[in-house]
Parts: C-alpha cells; sequence; structure tokens
C-alpha cells in the first residue's frame, strides 16, 4: 500500500444490532463474505483475509460467530449471537470513510430489525478539539 494522505483523523463506527436473521449470523460463509466486501464497499484495504470462527459457550444462548479482518487503515470485528438474534459490530479507521455507505450496507447484510449505531472521530490532532465537557486524562491511573 502506497500512502497518499498523512494519517490524522479517523472514524470509529460500532453498531449493535438487534431483531437479526438468525439464521444469517450463524452462517460462517456469510459473515465471511461480508467481512470481505465491506472493506472494499468503503475504500479500505485488505492486508489480512478474514479470520471467522464459531464459539460454543457454556450458554447456548451464548454461542455465535467471531470474525475480524485487517485493514492497511486498522480492523473491522463482528461477534454474533444468534439465538439472541443481535450482533455488535466494530469499524475502525484512521482514515474518513462512508459511514452512511456502511450502515446500509450492514443493514441489508444482515436483515437488522433495528440498531444503535455509534460514530466517533479520533486522531493524532483529535485531543485538540475535545469539548471541555470531556474530561482527557494526561496522568497515569492506577487500577
Amino acid at each position: 500500500m502506497i500512502i497518499t494522505k498523512l494519517h490524522n483523523q479517523g472514524s470509529h463506527l460500532m453498531i449493535d444490532a438487534y431483531d437479526c436473521d438468525e439464521k444469517l449470523l450463524n452462517d460462517v460463509n456469510h459473515v465471511t463474505k461480508f467481512l470481505k466486501s465491506l472493506p472494499k464497499l468503503i475504500d479500505m484495504t485488505i492486508i489480512m483475509s478474514p479470520k471467522v470462527m464459531e464459539y460454543k459457550a457454556v450458554m447456548p444462548e451464548d454461542d455465535g460467530i467471531t470474525g475480524f479482518t485487517i485493514i492497511a487503515e486498522s480492523h473491522i470485528s463482528i461477534h454474533t449471537y444468534p439465538k439472541r438474534k443481535f450482533f455488535s459490530f466494530d469499524c475502525f479507521s484512521c482514515k474518513e470513510f462512508d459511514v452512511k455507505k456502511a450502515i446500509e450496507y450492514i443493514t441489508e447484510h444482515f436483515d437488522i430489525g433495528h440498531m444503535v449505531p455509534q460514530v466517533c472521530t479520533r486522531g493524532f490532532d483529535i485531543k485538540d478539539k475535545i469539548p471541555n465537557k470531556v474530561k482527557v486524562f494526561k496522568k497515569k491511573i492506577k487500577v
């Protein structure tokens, strides 16, 4: 990949999706296809093919599929819970991307009933743009 623009500011799209098609959420091939096609749609560069795996939990309602792909701009991940008809999705990119296009594609691909999308801006110089209402920690926090 040739970087033609200085990495500076990007978007972080997070989605909690509800009332989704249980069969689609439980299909490894469907999730893999999604992780291969979304980066191309939003003009990202896949540098590691999608890794998708089934997970059998202690509680059957928590069984599902986890998948991720590494893109030159950062990462995309999804965790499905078919029996709950739910999934969580995460896409971070250090360059801006068409969030609306991504949301529309995700909605169609998984037949979502409703969702809670969240978008935040991240980047090297974003600390200078944070509203005064947000506390920025400058010291290490002991846990």
